[in-house]
């Protein structure tokens, strides 16, 4: 809120001789606050302030139902839903304001549509929190540990260790803990805005949360805006909320006539009469009000916009209507924003946009006067997410690539000469980029940013990067390095459950590397391959042709054994899937010989149980019992505790 922030005036030993505008928010208007050219250590600005709530107050009374049921211990969630503008997050911080001046914590995140990355909303608000709250107490090294690499505080990233499907779950043990322990201590409230643009990491992390405080309790309020949109990024996951019994939702519908109205009259449209008409035009959208009380008051020098064109959302053509007048240093610097958040600051606008100091505070000024921009001294974002996505749409196709790669060299030259910029974010611009930027450096960052997102077990993202660097380099002059990227691919689809895409990436990194015979290296290749492809629409093409891995497993029998007895247990699940459990058994048993030779239990407990299966439906009850029991044991001496499910499961049928 404006009201909120703190006045800045300036004293009499800042005074320059030669000054450029800075803007700061007073209780009226936008004003000016000045500063020297080289000065940037304060630059605040925002739009008019907020007009006064309307209407709404049964929702608010119902919401400080929720904060006071908060403060008492029953920990839950509130999805705040409604269509584009209809005025969730306005009163998503009304109820902020409430809970900062009875001394709650409240902290904000926002989600993005044009970025997919793991935990994005949480890691500007919930996670720094977390790191300075536990930050000096012992026994969170392990959960610190974590939330640093969230951060992207350390390149270093080791994916020699067990990365896998199960990665998650760990993580969101992890982070659940340090979550619950907060809210044990501290009343707080997190809010998290757009929640239909959220990653898979922070949807999974809230269902989880909900299922752990069903238990345990705490003063916690997750309050999340979301539109109701099936196409959206999060909607399954949002899907999933509704169905957990600690997440309530708050339906938000238009004002009523009277209500727009009247928001319309505090907006300073003139006669009453005119308010009417702008409630009718706006149907009861109170962002609509105020973009049309905004051309009707004459700040963009044009009339009310009403013809929205057939189909068309009249809020999204009232916005676009708004870029379009904007001068031509202005459009520049609200396109360029939409490209930068949240990383958008006044000097990597000033950097991207080639803009000069004066040139550059006026273009700010003027959107922040129109409503589009706001911010402090450290970042600007988007007064409303529908301007940034007005502003990336409105951007030309072919432009996009070319400013993705001047944000890209601007991060990196940052970089180079020292400051803290992750490698995600610099991944992101150089694979937008595409033909833009060096491919040399698409491939460096992008595989970096992958290898961290892997380690996340944000395995979307870890995915994309990869392709990303794939599609920059010359797969044929460097076959292991693509062969290797592919496998990593394909991995991380595997574990998001996409296995079609899977299968593709492993086809092509088993394409690549048959003309170089590494016989391990391919096994492991069509060993993924037949997990994946077994699960999939492939399964048909994965059953008919078990030759290339029947060929790799008698060439390591010898040489690499372990890799040789894993590779049968595989053929042996394919030859029971495509009807001959005579080889599938006689497969099973040689690699539980092999694993016996070895020592290694994860293979003998897995051909154990495969053999298990024929035999019980022979009714060989016996020894399909007395090989489950084998393959317990064997399960037992698995550091990890994942494989006793297979045996655990099918002992009480036998």
């Amino acid at each position: 809120m404006a009201d909120e922030r703190e006045k800045a005036s300036p004293g009499a030993d800042d005074e320059p001789e030669k000054t450029v505008p800075f803007f700061v928010t007073d209780d009226d208007q936008t004003s000016r606050l000045w500063h020297s050219p080289g000065n940037t250590a304060t630059f605040a600005i925002s739009g008019d302030r907020p007009p006064a709530l309307v209407g709404r107050r049964r929702e608010l009374s119902w919401l400080r139902t929720r904060l006071e049921q908060c403060t008492h211990g029953f920990a839950h969630m509130v999805l705040i839903e409604g269509e584009p503008g209809i005025g969730k997050t306005r009163l998503a911080r009304e109820l902020l304001d409430d809970a900062r001046r009875a001394g709650i914590r409240a902290i904000t995140g926002r989600c993005y549509e044009q970025l997919d990355l793991a935990y994005l909303p949480l890691r500007e608000s919930l996670f720094p929190t977390l790191l300075d709250e536990f930050a000096q107490r012992s026994g969170y090294e392990r959960e610190l540990a974590l939330l640093r690499r969230i951060e992207g505080e350390s390149d270093a990233v080791d994916l020699s260790g067990d990365y896998d499907e199960r990665e998650r779950s760990r993580q969101l043990l992890l982070l659940t803990r340090l979550v619950l322990e907060l809210a044990t201590d501290t009343a707080t409230v997190v809010l998290v805005e757009d929640l239909h643009w959220a990653d898979p990491s922070t949807m999974d992390l809230f269902r989880h949360l909900l299922f752990r405080l069903e238990e345990r309790g705490g003063k916690l309020l997750i309050l999340a805006t979301s539109r109701v949109d099936k196409d959206a990024r999060a909607a399954s996951g949002i899907a999933a909320l509704h169905r957990e019994r600690r997440c309530a939702t708050l339906a938000l519908g238009p004002l009523s006539e009277f209500e727009a109205a009247e928001l319309a009259h505090e907006l300073g449209t003139g006669t009453a009469s005119e308010a009417r008409q702008l409630a009718v035009m706006s149907g009861g959208n109170p962002l609509l009000v105020q973009t049309l009380a905004r051309q009707r008051s004459g700040r963009r020098g044009a009339s009310v916009t009403t013809n929205f064109g057939s189909g068309e959302h009249p809020m999204s053509a009232a916005i676009e209507a708004r870029l379009d007048a904007l001068s031509e240093n202005t459009r520049a610097v609200v396109l360029t924003a939409a490209f930068l958040v949240p990383r958008c600051t006044r000097s990597l606008l000033a950097a991207v946009t080639g803009l000069d100091d004066h040139t550059l505070d006026d273009a700010v000024y003027d959107a922040a006067a129109r409503g589009i921009l706001s911010g402090d001294h450290e970042s600007l974002v988007f007064a409303h997410p529908l301007y940034a996505h007005a502003a990336y749409e409105a951007t030309p196709q072919p432009a996009r690539p070319r400013i993705h790669g001047r944000i890209a060299s601007v991060l990196l030259a940052r970089r180079d000469a020292g400051e803290s910029v992750p490698v995600r974010a610099i991944a992101h611009h150089l694979v937008a980029a595409g033909s833009e930027a060096e491919s040399r450096l698409v491939v460096d960052y992008a595989r970096r940013a992958g290898d961290e997102s892997m380690a996340l077990a944000a395995w979307g993202e870890a995915a994309r990067n990869y392709e990303g660097a794939l599609a920059s380099m010359d797969s044929a002059a460097d076959p292991v390095a693509a062969a290797g990227l592919h496998r990593l691919a394909g991995l991380c689809h595997r574990y998001d459950l996409d296995l079609e895409r899977a299968v593709e990436h492993f086809d092509a990194a088993i394409e690549l590397c048959t003309p170089l015979g590494d016989p391990e290296t391919l096994t492991d290749l069509n060993i993924w391959r037949i997990r994946c492809g077994a699960a999939s629409r492939h399964l048909v093409d994965v059953v008919a042709a078990p030759e290339p891995l029947e060929q790799l497993v008698e060439q390591l029998e010898e040489s690499s054994p372990a890799l040789a007895a894993e590779g049968l247990v595989e053929l042996a699940q394919l030859y029971w899937v495509g009807g001959r459990p005579g080889r599938s058994e006689k497969a099973a048993r040689r690699a539980m010989e092999i694993a016996a030779r070895v020592d290694d239990h994860r293979a003998f407990s897995r051909a154990a149980h495969v053999i298990s299966t024929p035999q019980w439906l022979r009714y060989d009850l016996s020894g399909s019992l007395t090989n489950l029991e084998e393959s317990l044991v064997h399960a037992h001496a698995v550091p990890d505790e994942s494989a006793l499910i297979g045996p655990l499961c099918r002992l009480p049928l036998v």
